[in-house]
């Protein structure tokens, strides 16, 4: 009988065993899929990151070269007044 309850407790421990190593297996699994989805969303992030970056020079760009044009105009017809000023004074 003592023989016969090691084997069983042999057979028990052996099928533990196995599911342990298939739960292992498993989450090894889970872990890659996840780091390959971790990865991924990095990639995505970078790139969304790269297009908002650009947006935004080009942005500031257009902004600085309408002020540079507002300024121009404003100077040139300030000094377009200058001009018909001294032209009343001098005629």
């Amino acid at each position: 009988m003592q023989e016969e309850q090691v084997r069983l407790f042999a057979e028990q421990l052996g099928r533990a065993i196995d599911h342990i190593e298939a739960d292992l297996k498993e989450v090894r699994s889970l872990l890659v899929h996840q780091g390959e989805m971790t990865e991924q969303r990095l990639a995505m992030l970078e790139t969304l990151c790269a297009d908002h970056e650009d947006r935004l020079r080009e942005a500031h760009t257009g902004v600085t070269q309408f002020k540079v044009w507002a300024g121009l105009t404003s100077g040139s017809s300030g000094l377009v007044s200058l001009f018909a000023l001294l032209r009343s004074f001098l005629d």
